[in-house]
């Protein structure tokens, strides 16, 4: 095992995870001060999902040439330089530099998405390899729990999330001095193996579909949840910062035990639970009680890393070039999808856009239906 790689990827998804959870509950203060609608706000999220398509399309060109170790490196230079320009555009009151700030933020998150998966794949043996994958994804999730908080206190010290975002971008030069003194040995890609596996339209289309649809569910409610709270039912600040670390809480509790206990069920049959678990909460948040909607990241913890089981269930020795497919259909589902979530909030109401999240699950459990992949791989 290569600690170093490790080291590198928990310590750089955590860096991220401090930008990335901090946009949600910062969005409602961000509109603001900005004096922006919500469609407008959107730009944030949309044009930083847009970036990270860029980046996973030319992933075959940046990848061979700079190799996972200095790849990881420039996500985190970025990742700094969109946290540093959050920070500016809040003292300059420009709407400009924050856009700047949303590509900048979504060029790292997308090489950092990328690369760290491959560290742990690199760095891990036969043995720790799922424990080592379900840790990384417990560190996000951990991350997320404690990033509302970190904002509330900026907040209780009267700063707020310019406050936040600098040192965020802080503590992402840290990361990458640190990880830099270490010099781990740089990694170079593997050539693929040579098969006769090419993926069907049908295949690329349908499982592109389920991933990026669950995907947008996810962020939409760890995105938008405090902006629900606050406008929707007139929670205070805090209040609503609480009810998106309860969902985090939950997040990352689920992400933990499934980290440590196998449940001896089918994927498949795990995923139909989620999906109708996230179908009963939603009901229950806007119709009984809005603190139903934290619960739902109970039902959503699992559901990606056990989607991926599936996939590799399905294709085997050819899941590295699905997924391929698959991150390029999330990149583009999330970027199509946060600006569609702000244009029916602007037109409907802010809680008009969960229904996305209620549509997006029933098609995600048509979809396991329906996904059935090569009768036989490689042929």
């Amino acid at each position: 095992m290569n600690k170093a790689y490790i080291i590198l990827a928990y310590t750089s998804l955590f860096a991220l995870s401090l930008l990335d959870n901090g946009r949600g509950p910062a969005y409602p203060d961000i509109l603001k001060d900005f004096a922006i609608d919500a469609t407008k706000g959107s730009l944030i999220f949309s044009l930083a999902s847009f970036s990270g398509l860029a980046i996973n399309l030319t992933s075959g060109i940046w990848f061979k040439s700079l190799g996972a170790i200095k790849a990881t490196y420039l996500s985190l230079i970025s990742l700094a330089l969109g946290g540093a320009a959050y920070y500016v555009s809040g003292e300059m009151n420009s709407f400009s530099v924050l856009m700047i700030a949303s590509v900048l933020l979504g060029i790292g998150l997308s090489l950092c998405t990328i690369t760290m998966n491959i560290l742990v794949a690199r760095g891990s043996n036969d043995q720790n390899r799922r424990q080592l994958f379900a840790g990384l994804h417990s560190v996000y999730g951990v991350t997320s729990f404690i990033a509302p908080y970190l904002l509330n206190g900026f907040i209780l010290l009267s700063m707020g999330w310019k406050e936040y975002f600098l040192a965020s971008a802080l503590i992402v030069i840290l990361v990458l001095l640190f990880n830099i003194l270490k010099k781990p040995q740089d990694l170079h890609i593997d050539n693929y193996r040579e098969s006769s596996f090419k993926a069907s339209k049908k295949d690329i289309f349908l499982f592109g579909i389920f991933f990026g649809m669950y995907v947008s569910s996810e962020l939409i409610i760890s995105s938008r949840l405090s902006l629900i709270m606050e406008s929707v039912y007139s929670y205070s600040k805090l209040d609503s910062a609480k009810a998106l670390s309860l969902f985090f809480i939950f997040l990352a509790g689920g992400r933990l035990f499934f980290s440590f206990v196998k449940i001896p069920f089918k994927a498949v049959n795990l995923l139909k639970l989620s999906i109708v678990g996230s179908l009963i909460l939603l009901g229950l948040g806007v119709f009984i009680h809005p603190l139903f909607l934290s619960g739902l990241g109970i039902t959503m913890s699992y559901f990606f890393p056990v989607a991926l089981e599936f996939l590799s269930s399905i294709f085997q020795e050819n899941t590295d070039r699905m997924t391929t497919y698959i991150m390029t259909a999330i990149s583009i589902s999330l970027s199509i999808n946060h600006y569609l979530f702000g244009v029916i909030s602007a037109h409907f109401g802010t809680l008009s856009g969960l229904w996305l999240v209620l549509v997006f699950q029933i098609l995600c459990f048509i979809l396991l239906f329906i996904m059935k992949g090569p009768q036989k791989v490689g042929q």
